[in-house]
């Protein structure tokens, strides 16, 4: 089951996908990630620059790594509500993702 936008205690995740009942049986995981978007000035570089950094680079930037940061500590957040709410166990995988500019993009498998 996909859900953007799921209310957690007030809040919401970005996109949340969820094993149905009757497959948990199979190895299949659960999901919840978490969008977050950064300005290229924010990182003052221009998309040509971008292009030519490798993903270690891009995640030592500080502004990626603040906003990884972030999303991680929400994912956090939303584990501990999704967890609360279903009734049975999650196979919870969570992943932060951050697009620098419309050029590139970030991603880390928080658990």
């Amino acid at each position: 089951m996909m859900d953007s936008e799921k209310a957690c205690q007030r809040r919401y995740t970005d996109l949340t996908m969820i094993i149905r009942p009757d497959f948990r049986e199979l190895p299949l995981y659960d999901f919840i990630l978490e969008f977050k978007y950064l300005k290229l000035s924010e990182v003052k570089l221009s998309g040509a620059e971008l292009k030519k950094l490798s993903k270690a680079e891009l995640e030592a930037l500080e502004p990626v790594t603040e906003k990884l940061e972030e999303a991680k500590q929400q994912l956090f957040d939303y584990q501990t509500c999704l967890e609360k709410e279903c009734q049975e166990a999650l196979k919870l995988k969570l992943i932060s993702v951050v697009a620098i500019g419309f050029d590139r993009l970030v991603w880390q498998t928080v658990t």
